[in-house]
């Protein structure tokens, strides 16, 4: 199975080139990296200023995709998992913030592998909420809540993906499903008009929607293999925020894929987390 990293580029050339060097310490030889057209002079000094940081690390092939207009997040995300899964059977995408920890591409990896024709589960995270969550030795966690922080997923999965918020609200209520008792922040943007009426740039929500939608599932590690520095007043969907810090620990050795077991407490876990800190990492309405 083709698995390609992909890695979004704009303006932040220090956390570019540390998530670019944790890809190289998790021993990876090549990314797909995707640099969106800068808005301004300001913004294209900079561009040039990582690029240059970048093409001076030798470990590792960057193939490099320029736009030429600007996209902004949410169309950059699909136009980089759209041309990726053209040839790919599966992606892990990195934003420009997200730190692969020791351990990390080993995740990814063998889950995207071992989990392939799993239909249940339609993403993998590497970022995991700082949670008292109940854990099982070397088990990955199952959760429906999507983390767009360090994620992967499936040819097969991505073609579901639904960019209109409010058709993908529609496909909930058809089914019955109250998003205000799984995750009272989402519940909260999908009543804003400007979210709904895709005026704001941002793509996760309808994903982390098809998850409840569909009964799917997030494999998350049982801890964080992915560090999120973005939380600096850098990044362009959140405020700087310190309640999302997590600390490294020991990957371990081997992952246990066969024995995954879904637990609704630790969903009311990470619901009631997310209620009082979620609103943060998403731009206002």
């Amino acid at each position: 199975m083709r698995i390609d990293t992909i890695l979004l580029l704009y303006n932040r050339p220090e956390h570019s080139l540390a998530v670019l060097e944790s890809l190289i310490r998790n021993g990876v030889r090549h990314v797909r990296a995707f640099l969106d057209h800068p808005a301004d002079a300001a913004v294209r000094a900079r561009q040039e200023q990582m690029l240059t940081a970048l093409a001076e690390r030798k470990e590792i092939s960057i193939d490099l995709h320029r736009h030429e207009q600007r996209l902004g997040l949410a169309r950059s995300v699909r136009f980089a998992l759209h041309h990726t899964l053209e040839e790919a059977d599966a992606a892990i995408l990195l934003e420009d913030d997200c730190v692969l920890r020791p351990g990390g591409m080993a995740f990814f990896e063998e889950g995207l592998t071992a989990l392939r024709y799993d239909r249940c589960i339609r993403s993998l995270c590497g970022y995991l909420y700082p949670c008292p969550f109940i854990r099982g030795d070397m088990s990955p966690l199952l959760l429906r809540r999507f983390c767009p922080w360090g994620w992967a997923t499936w040819r097969d999965r991505w073609r579901d993906y639904q960019p209109d918020l409010a058709r993908a609200v529609g496909e909930l209520e058809a089914r019955n499903v109250s998003l205000a008792d799984l995750a009272g922040d989402l519940a909260e943007l999908c009543r804003s008009e400007a979210y709904l009426e895709n005026r704001v740039d941002i793509w996760s929500v309808p994903w982390a929607l098809a998850h409840y939608a569909t009964r799917t599932f997030c494999v998350y590690p049982c801890d964080s293999m992915i560090e999120n520095i973005g939380f600096d007043g850098t990044g362009q969907n959140c405020v700087p925020v310190s309640a999302f810090a997590t600390t490294a620990a020991a990957p371990p050795r081997a992952w246990n894929w066969d024995q995954l077991v879904h637990l609704a407490e630790n969903e009311e876990i990470v619901k009631r987390f997310m209620d009082r800190h979620g609103l943060s990492t998403y731009p206002p309405a």
